[in-house]
């Protein structure tokens, strides 16, 4: 995305909807010229520009932001693939024009998850429109609509906030999660309390993600830095098959996502092995899907020095460590590591 050549794309977008003039203009008033906003300040500015209470169901808001941005879902039948997908294409031309079409798909994402991938994809939309404004003196040096790594984490962090307001991620302590839990999932958490990792579990995430129409990796990139991980002094890391991603090559176990507390930091990209999670290749390779393994590690992480607010030193964590592996359809297989990570 985008397929057509567009460019500028504010201009055709400026066209096609006044749901996208009042959302220029808003971006405009509170936005600095040059600076492309975080993915959750855009989607607030969708929801104030059409008016939306934070309660509204993913389903109604998704529907109802694709209507009033002129944004079409492609039918199951076009949208082959496992992944979603954004594009932009000309319509058939008839007397009087030829107009741009704004189509989105969620791939093969179970029902589950539709409602998120479509958010995801249409929010490339807004984020080409935001890296041309910021871009506006100068020229990019990507095409607008490339999915660079900016550009993946701005629209998770708008899908997010759509299906899920910052004003309910409040909500979420301890004890909101745990009267969450069914009574099954309550059983399977507190099998860990022996290694004090009860509190937070594959279970509690999986939970999260039912009930906000969530996958577990949306849910962990919301967890980056929320205050339960500060409360429950522990830290998330999901690991994958992957080359490194600045060489394109060395594929191994590295790490992919984490979600941290306030106070430390875990190096992404980096192998598993040479951070201490030296048990998760084996894991990786040998456990089945959605079973949790304990074992203990030594962990070496990274923690804020006290004293020092930019500065950071390297620490070595000797801890208990669960381990699930999650095979996704769409994605293949990852692990999951949740841990103790005190101050």
């Amino acid at each position: 995305m985008p397929d057509a050549d567009i460019s500028p794309i504010r201009s055709a977008l400026l066209h096609h909807r006044s749901a996208w003039t009042a959302w220029f203009r808003a971006v405009d008033g509170s936005v600095k010229e040059g600076v492309v906003p975080g993915g959750a300040e855009a989607a607030v500015l969708v929801r104030s520009v059409l008016q939306l209470p934070s309660k509204t169901s993913p389903t109604r808001l998704v529907s109802s932001v694709r209507q009033a941005f002129g944004i079409e879902e492609a039918d199951r039948e076009s949208a082959t693939g496992a992944q979603g997908w954004a594009k932009v294409f000309l319509s058939q031309p008839t007397l009087f024009a030829q107009e741009h079409v704004f189509q989105v798909a969620a791939g093969s994402a179970p029902t589950s998850r539709r409602q998120l991938v479509l958010a995801h994809e249409i929010a490339h939309f807004f984020y080409a429109c935001l890296e041309e404004r910021a871009n506006a003196a100068s020229k990019p040096k990507k095409p607008y609509g490339t999915r660079t790594r900016q550009a993946e984490q701005f629209c998770w962090d708008f899908a997010i906030e759509l299906s899920c307001p910052l004003e309910q991620q409040r909500k979420w302590t301890l004890a909101f999660l745990r009267d969450m839990l069914t009574p099954k999932e309550r059983m399977l958490a507190d099998t860990l309390s022996s290694h004090g990792l009860d509190q937070l579990t594959y279970w509690h995430l999986r939970r999260l993600a039912s009930q906000y129409y969530l996958s577990i990796r949306a849910v962990i990139r919301a967890l980056d830095h929320h205050p339960i991980l500060d409360e429950a002094l522990m830290g998330i890391a999901v690991f994958r098959e992957i080359p490194n991603q600045w060489t394109g090559r060395e594929t191994g176990l590295r790490l992919w996502q984490y979600a941290r507390p306030s106070w430390g930091h875990i190096i992404s990209n980096k192998r598993a092995a040479k951070q201490g999670f030296t048990s998760a290749g084996d894991i990786f390779d040998e456990s089945t899907d959605q079973h949790t393994i304990v074992v203990p590690e030594s962990l070496h992480l990274w923690r804020r020095k006290s004293n020092e607010r930019a500065h950071w030193e390297m620490v070595r964590n000797k801890t208990a460590c669960a381990y699930t592996t999650i095979d996704v359809k769409s994605e293949g297989r990852y692990l999951l590591a949740i841990w103790h990570w005190p101050r």
